[in-house]
């Protein structure tokens, strides 16, 4: 083969891996703004757990479930402001397709790490739920941290922390989570009923070591 036959070869390989670049290029962009249509109006995040509000948009079940709650007496979608009912659907289809374009790597960015991370959390969360659900007051324990700083991607919720640590409390084992149900009981905070002498008596056990 000639050099110049040679050189155009080369030429034309090198047009069409550039085509090719262009062309994956746009796929992803594509991609992305597709992925777009999907971001929750409220988190601004891909949702983990996609439901249709009667407004007809997606959302993060938690966020819409929050919005519902806080603006019972005036419900308006986040996104039109126009007045909606209080049904949620959930949007399994949407989570399947999240799902599949995040973990091939066809969303990328910000929001697939995001997504990964929060997904992560819920394995996590329910690989302790499982254990304590089994008993393991340590299990137990955490749980009731993590809801009580809404960490791990739960929502804050002191009237779930206070029963999981009372429930690791009544293992008999578990002294911090004695000390922790005892003071929400002795002064009643985060919707816990207030109950002084069971809190005393929950102090007691833990200093006596259960």
């Amino acid at each position: 083969m000639s050099t110049k036959g040679t050189k155009r070869k080369v030429g034309e390989k090198t047009k069409k891996s550039a085509t090719d670049r262009e062309k994956k290029k746009r796929y992803k962009k594509t991609i992305d703004e597709a992925a777009d249509e999907f971001v929750c109006p409220i988190t601004a995040d891909l949702p983990v757990e996609p439901v249709t509000a009667e407004d007809g948009r997606t959302y993060e079940r938690s966020a819409i479930k929050e919005h519902i709650c806080r603006n019972r007496r005036d419900l308006r979608s986040p996104v039109t402001n126009e007045k909606m009912g209080r049904k949620i659907y959930p949007a399994v289809q949407v989570r399947n397709l999240l799902e599949k374009l995040v973990r091939s790597g066809a969303i990328g960015g910000d929001k697939a790490d995001r997504w990964r991370d929060r997904i992560q959390y819920q394995e996590t969360v329910g690989e302790v739920k499982e254990k304590a659900k089994n008993g393991e007051s340590d299990a137990m324990f955490t749980l009731g941290n993590w809801y009580s700083e809404g960490e791990k991607g739960l929502d804050k919720d002191i009237g779930l922390a206070y029963t999981w640590w009372r429930k690791a409390a009544s293992t008999g084992n578990n002294m911090n989570a004695m000390c922790y149900a005892a003071r929400l009981l002795i002064y009643g905070v985060g919707g816990v009923k207030r109950n002084e002498t069971e809190g005393m008596a929950l102090l007691a056990a833990a200093a006596q070591g259960g």
